[in-house]
């Protein structure tokens, strides 16, 4: 018998994830959520990458006084023309064709339209892929998610603290939950743990999740899995949950 669990996910340290990451996650998540899993996330905070993937759930939950900092896609570069010119900096930059905006930070004050361009072609098609599994998780329109991250400061007034209260009021989230209400609500809705020291729901780990699975691999087929790793290498709760499903 294979008994399928409600699924809970805090994506407060998520914010980290690049929109590749975040869009392949949401839509395992759609697709976990499609399948008839009730997906719960909550967390204290929301990027634009988690909430991407937040929004995937069955509910959405935020803290009341947290922050829903869903901006779109975008990036900053320094130029650095004057600074180089007050200190007596002479910059030789030879270079050809159109786009060729590696060294602009040194000769320009502001950025060039074929910089703009590039920047735009690459960035508006992955910010509308976002925006439509955003919209389609809660229900709502991509011009819904496109005008709260257009004016996401301004909504500071409505809400008196943060965007929130829009939020809720446009489905874009589901409500807001402090820390101890969400406990009592998970306690009310899957039991409580009476074996735990503390007071909290029944829940299980994915790292003891993925031990319960009992699947034999000594028949399959020999193929080649290619896993690519970007950034420092570091001990921590993901090594340590990679070499538990090493083990598996």
């Amino acid at each position: 018998m294979r008994i399928f669990l409600p699924c809970f996910i805090d994506f407060s340290s998520t914010n980290f994830a690049g929109p590749t990451t975040a869009i392949n996650i949401a839509k395992e998540l759609k697709a976990l959520r499609e399948s008839g899993k009730r997906v719960i996330a909550f967390s204290d905070r929301l990027s634009t990458s988690s909430y991407l993937m937040a929004s995937q759930a069955s509910e959405v939950w935020v803290h009341p006084v947290g922050s829903l900092s869903v901006r779109g896609l975008g990036g900053m570069r320094n130029y650095n023309k004057e600074l180089f010119e007050n200190l007596k900096i002479n910059i030789h930059n030879y270079s050809q064709g159109d786009f060729k905006s590696a060294t602009e930070t040194s000769w320009r004050s502001n950025m060039s339209e074929n910089d703009r361009i590039q920047r735009e072609a690459l960035l508006f098609p992955i910010w509308d892929e976002m925006k439509a599994l955003m919209a389609e998780g809660r229900g709502i329109e991509a011009k819904d998610i496109q005008s709260f991250a257009d004016d996401y400061v301004g909504f500071f007034g409505e809400a008196e603290i943060g965007n929130i209260a829009y939020a809720k009021e446009n489905n874009i989230i589901d409500g807001t939950k402090s820390f101890p209400e969400f406990r009592q609500y998970m306690i009310e809705n899957f039991g409580l743990d009476e074996e735990a020291e503390t007071e909290t729901y029944k829940t299980i780990s994915f790292i003891e999740y993925a031990k319960q699975i009992d699947k034999d691999f000594s028949n399959s087929d020999n193929q080649i899995a290619v896993i690519t790793a970007e950034g420092a290498i570091m001990e921590g709760e993901i090594s340590r949950v990679l070499r538990v499903l090493l083990e598996w």
